[in-house]
């Protein structure tokens, strides 16, 4: 066994010489070992804020601290230490006992050849981990800087699946007269293509197809039905994982305005409703963020701030005011947050910050700030006066740091934990393993003791019993509620396709995702009623529609 870093090891035991004898032990196997023996909880928590660790060895208890509580310490900071328990017998049930715990593995008394093994183990799935996290980071790296090329290319660049956009830049859009590129998600690409030259075009990438790439000359038409001769250029290519076909259509035309292309990147990270930045800025940021914190840079915290109630709000104001209330939060948290913070808008009522440290204690001083100013202040929009409450969910981005769709969860999640909103949580993976439900990609909490916040919307969680017992009666008390999107063909075709979609209906009218009560139903072993009922009211409501 051999090992180019030293191994940073942390022992968690009572007798000294046994300690040193586990050293002794891996040096001999050829991994050169740095060990630092725990002498108190506080001892522990110092040394893993205050450098990397990439084993803990612990017995059953030691220095007053269990192996349970040194690894619910552990998990808490969310540092990735994998845990080797060391049992005081050779009975095999202390392995189960051990790993119920949250240890990797468990190493039986006196068995120093299994020790050794099971170390090598976990050191190798460590390396993969920190390098799968690390690779992660530079190609989120990469995805980022490819995807500012493409957004301040003077260039009209798109992407095209099966004949419609999926991406096109601003210089594309500007091409061809439209104002946002949400407008070409409904448009196929041989709309752009003057009638006279449609057939041309037709033959084009049939050629294209078979040559795998091409240049043409066509005539093209922008949004007003001017006419723009073009040659368009085509390459096979892949964007957000998915095949599709590069389009770029030059005009000869040279715009190298560098003013023009800095205020388009400026439009194009900022939200135009409340002047802050836009969701995809913020995931960007957060990138970023992850790259430096794999690499040993500074940490930080994702704050994710959901109003209180706000569909009631917008209920009683209506959208216009909504916007202004929405507005004047959006405002209120800006002007109290540093402008070294990322404060973007991330959803429809929800804002996140990029906390430029990974100080916990900062951050939560900061988060009952803003909340409590939420709290204080009173929003006049209207002629009416609007009270607003606030939940902060937060989560740490660390060296050992999963994906940016992973840390955003875990801070909604945190935030939806919250019961009765006006709160401030932090992320607490102990709790979220324990959920029976799943929701956007994240976990709910279930059996804590929480701090206040929303449930029972749609893509929250609720606890898992209550889940259970809808899920029971899901079917005999009609709990069950069915909708149908309809599928259109894009190649002009005749045939009626419908996708039905079911949600869970509570005796308060919130309605539960598939996702949020599947695991649930599968538990209570009434998952196959579930899809039986499905499949027959689609039959019933298929027959409806063709009478």
């Amino acid at each position: 066994m051999s090992r180019k870093e030293p191994v940073r090891l942390l022992i968690l035991e009572e007798s000294e010489n046994r300690a040193e004898e586990i050293v002794v032990l891996l040096r001999t196997a050829g991994l050169a070992t740095r060990a630092h023996r725990i002498e108190s909880a506080s001892d522990l928590l110092k040394k893993l804020e205050e450098q990397s660790w990439d084993l803990l060895l612990a017995c059953n208890e030691a220095s007053g601290l269990t192996a349970g509580e040194a690894i619910k310490q552990v998990d808490s900071l969310e540092k990735d230490v994998p845990t080797i328990l060391l049992a005081d017998n050779r009975e095999l049930e202390s392995i189960t006992a051990g790993m119920k715990l949250g240890a990797k593995d468990v190493a039986l008394e006196d068995d120093d050849e299994r020790l050794l093994l099971v170390v090598e183990r976990e050191l190798g799935n460590l390396d993969v981990r920190r390098k799968m996290f690390k690779a992660e980071a530079e190609r989120s790296d990469t995805d980022v800087r490819n995807q500012l090329l493409l957004d301040s290319s003077t260039s009209a660049i798109g992407y095209v699946h099966e004949g419609m956009h999926i991406y096109t830049n601003k210089a594309y859009i500007e091409l061809f007269g439209y104002e946002d590129a949400d407008e070409f998600a409904g448009i196929p690409i041989i709309d752009l293509i003057s009638s006279s030259d449609q057939g041309k075009f037709k033959k084009f990438l049939k050629t294209f197809e078979d040559e795998s790439s091409g240049n043409e000359s066509f005539t093209c038409v922008d949004s007003k039905g001017t006419a723009i001769p073009c040659i368009l250029s085509t390459s096979p290519a892949n964007y957000d994982g998915e095949k599709c076909t590069q389009v770029i259509f030059l005009t000869g035309a040279d715009d190298s305005d560098s003013e023009m292309e800095e205020r388009i990147k400026e439009i194009s990270s900022q939200d135009l409703l409340t002047g802050l930045f836009n969701r995809q800025y913020f995931i960007d940021h957060l990138a970023t963020a992850i790259s430096e914190a794999s690499s040993g840079k500074d940490s930080s915290i994702v704050f994710y701030i959901a109003i209180d109630n706000f569909t009631q709000v917008r209920s009683d104001a209506g959208i216009s005011n909504a916007d202004l209330v929405l507005g004047g939060v959006a405002s209120l948290v800006r002007g109290f947050v540093d402008d070294e913070h990322a404060m973007a808008r991330f959803g429809d009522d929800v804002f996140c910050i990029l906390f430029q440290s990974g100080d916990k204690d900062k951050a939560t001083e900061l988060a009952e700030g803003i909340r409590a100013k939420v709290e204080d202040h009173l929003l006049e929009v209207s002629g009416k006066s609007y009270q607003l409450t606030i939940r902060i969910g937060l989560s740490l981005v660390s060296k050992d740091a999963p994906s940016k769709e992973e840390i955003i969860s875990r801070a909604h999640l945190a935030a939806d934990a919250i019961e009765d909103g006006n709160g401030i949580q932090f992320y607490d993976p102990k709790s979220a393993a324990k959920s029976d439900i799943e929701f956007s990609g994240e976990e709910g909490e279930e059996g804590e003791d929480r701090e206040d916040g929303e449930d029972g919307e749609d893509g929250e969680t609720v606890a898992g019993d209550s889940v259970q017992s809808l899920v029971n009666r899901a079917v005999e008390d009609n709990l069950l509620k069915l909708s149908f999107q309809p599928i259109i063909s894009l190649h002009g075709e005749d045939d009626e396709q419908f996708e039905a979609q079911l949600k869970l209906v509570d005796e308060s009218e919130n309605e539960f995702m598939p996702h949020q009560f599947f695991d649930a139903a599968e538990e209570t072993g009434t998952l196959e009623k579930i899809d039986r009922w499905v499949i027959l009211e689609s039959i019933k409501d298929l027959s409806k529609q063709r009478e």
